[in-house]
């Protein structure tokens, strides 16, 4: 899903990121006979800000302004958001299998280890727990292209 759409009033209902400023989301909603009525951008402007122009209520410009700042903030924090490992902050002293599992799952995750039949590139560790009979985990690197 790439960024977040909002659905704005007086007939832009596009993407918010898609106007640069207050006039651009104006100009969205003038139409080309209504330049050659007017003969006057800025007043065919004005007719679209008081809502004589253009589908809807428009929005003010105030109004504008903290919705595009709010999808950018939405943008921002969705690129910069990170996915946090499930081992994440838990204690797995007691467990070491669970204890191996979240050693190995940032790599998993990221792809530097898969999931496949033992081979080159291959480190068998087994592992002593209570829990279960016998525990042995195959850690295959592979080779990615950075």
């Amino acid at each position: 899903m790439g960024d977040e759409l909002i659905d704005l009033p007086g007939g832009a209902g596009d993407n918010m990121t898609e106007f640069t400023t207050f006039e651009d989301y104006l100009d969205s909603q003038i139409t080309p006979l209504d330049l050659y009525y007017l003969e006057d951008k800025e007043l065919a402007r004005q007719l679209v800000e008081l809502g004589y122009r253009g589908t809807g209520e428009p929005l003010k410009r105030e109004e504008f302004e903290s919705r595009k700042k709010a999808a950018e903030n939405f943008r921002l924090s969705k690129r910069l958001a990170t996915k946090v490992l499930a081992s994440h902050g838990r204690d797995f002293a007691r467990f070491p299998f669970l204890n191996a599992l979240a050693d190995r799952e940032e790599a998993n995750r990221n792809g530097k280890l898969t999931a496949s039949k033992p081979g080159d590139n291959t480190v068998r560790t087994p592992i002593d727990t209570e829990e279960h009979i016998q525990v042995v985990m195959y850690d295959h690197l592979t080779r990615r292209k950075s």
